[in-house]
């Protein structure tokens, strides 16, 4: 009787193939995930910024000529920290003010990570709104004060 001790070279090539696929689809679903994460902890301090610019607003007459001030220089330490997490959470973000009116409107729309085709969007008549790919590009594109309808 002849047994085989240990495994022959197609087997040893098929299983570690078999384990790269595996790996390949792991680290895919991780990284999707990982960005989609972003894309949520985006979104809620979008909320937390539009609350603070309102109180912020609320006792300067409604002014928010310094909503998207990212300085700090005229803005609560707060609203500034909270612009930094936007800008360490998402790849694309913009925040324009109506410089006429008093500066009575602004908006705030950020790209996704997980697709920055799409985004969100904040404004100061309280909307909140996910954003498609051409109200994306032309909030980008010619500076609203108010979310893309």
């Amino acid at each position: 009787m002849n047994y085989r001790k240990g495994f022959t070279l197609i087997e040893i090539l098929i299983v570690v193939a078999i384990i790269g696929v595996l790996t390949a689809g792991i680290v895919a679903n991780v990284s999707n995930a990982r960005n989609k994460s972003a894309d949520g902890a985006a979104k809620a301090i979008l909320a937390q910024y539009k609350t603070e610019v309102d109180l912020y607003a609320n006792g300067r007459t409604s002014n928010y000529a310094n909503a998207c001030d990212v300085f700090g220089v005229f803005v609560p330490s707060r609203l500034l920290s909270l612009q930094t997490e936007l800008i360490a959470t998402t790849n694309n973000r913009g925040c324009y003010v109506n410089t006429e009116e008093n500066q009575g409107a602004y908006a705030y729309a950020i790209r996704y990570k997980s697709n920055p085709v799409l985004g969100y969007c904040i404004d100061s008549t309280g909307e909140s709104k996910e954003l498609n790919a051409t109200q994306v590009s032309s909030f980008f594109k010619d500076s609203f004060t108010a979310c893309p309808q």
